[in-house]
Order: structure tokens, then sequence, then C-alpha cells
């Protein structure tokens, strides 16, 4: 097998075994200042709270108060990366107990989680996250140090599970605070299949490049 025809094939057999979504990443928004990082769609507190679909995967954030949004000061208070930290959405903590970010029609497999806590009018606080892939309310899973102007940011990464048909909902409670998030980002996990496949590929390609050198 030449070279080139191996690649194709190597990319071909990885992206078969592997979930489509490879990528999600999502900024929230407020309503008046529109400001994304890049490489992120954005999503103001009016498309967030109403639900929207990127790459198939219904976005939404639910909550019993109202979710707003939050532009905070300029770039000296927003840690790298900027605009993914300079805002938020939320809800009041005065109104609600626990936002919900719930992500549907998201394909079964694993995936790694990174979601971002940050507010930038300066008010720290302990972010209480709670997860749930099967349907059943959501389970504690960890906390989170929320930092505050050019600290941080603070950030939590964790991995999932997602069921086919089945939503998957992270709930965040502030201890302190209003229940906030500036974005996240979700990566599917490869599966094992597909090292598998990519080691065997590899090897028989050295072996019959190093059978041609030698010849």
């Amino acid at each position: 097998m030449k070279l080139p025809l191996f690649a194709a094939v190597l990319a071909a057999s990885i992206a078969s075994v592997t979930t489509a979504h490879a990528m999600l990443q999502v900024d929230f928004n407020n309503n008046n200042n529109n400001q994304t990082e890049t490489g992120y769609t954005g999503l103001t507190q009016g498309q967030a709270a109403a639900g929207t679909a990127i790459s198939g995967v219904t976005v939404k954030l639910e909550s019993a108060a109202s979710i707003d949004g939050a532009q905070g000061g300029g770039a000296g208070q927003s840690p790298v990366p900027t605009q993914l930290t300079r805002d938020y959405a939320f809800a009041d903590a005065g109104d609600a107990s626990f936002m919900d970010l719930v992500l549907t029609s998201l394909p079964a497999g694993a995936y790694t989680f990174t979601g971002v806590f940050h507010d930038t009018n300066g008010s720290n606080a302990t972010i209480d996250l709670s997860l749930s892939t099967d349907g059943n309310p959501p389970t504690f899973l960890q906390s989170v140090v929320q930092t505050s102007g050019s600290n941080g940011p603070g950030t939590s990464t964790f991995n999932l599970t997602a069921i086919d048909g089945e939503e998957v909902r992270l709930r965040i409670a502030s201890r302190t605070g209003d229940h906030l998030i500036n974005g996240f980002s979700l990566a599917a996990v490869p599966e094992a299949g597909a090292f598998l496949v990519w080691s065997m590929l590899s090897g028989v390609a050295m072996t019959r490049y190093r059978g041609k050198r030698r010849a």
C-alpha cells in the first residue's frame, strides 16, 4: 500500500469509529453586547433561554428565574480568553436556587466538558455542579471556584457519557451569588477502536515501508 493511500484509509477508518460531534464551543453573551470568543458560537441570553440548535445539538439554559446576561468591565477585568470571560448568562439567586444547562440530541458517546465561570464585576463564589445524563434528577459532581476581576478564569473539566435519547443536564448552583456560566466546550473522546485501528494500520504501513527501503 502506498503511503498517500494509507493516509487516506487511516483517516477514513478513524473517522468511522469516533463520535460525529468532535467539538461544541459555546460563548454565552447578553442581549446588548454580542462579544464572542474566536472559534466559539455566541448565544445571547434570549437564544439560550429559548434553546438554540448548534450542529444538531440544542443548547438551553433553564431556571425558575429568568435567564439574564451581564457585560462586565473592560479587558483588564477579563482574563484570557478575554471575550469568553467578559460576559455571561445567569439566573438571579434571589429568584431561583439553581440554573440548568441542558443539551438535547447529543449523540451517544463519551465527552469531555469544560465550563468557564468568571464574574468580571468582582464577585467571588463557590459553584456546586450536579449532572444527569439518564433522565433522573442531577446528582452532585464537583465544586468550582467562580473567579472575578483579572483573576482566573475559574474552570471545571469532567467526563460524561451521553445516552441515546436522553438529555444531558448540568445544574449550576452558586452558594453565595447568582448562578452563572460564561461558556463551555464539549469534546468527543475517541473510542478505543479508533486507537486500535490507527495502531494496526500504522504497523502495516511501517512494515511495508521498511521492506521497500531494503529492496
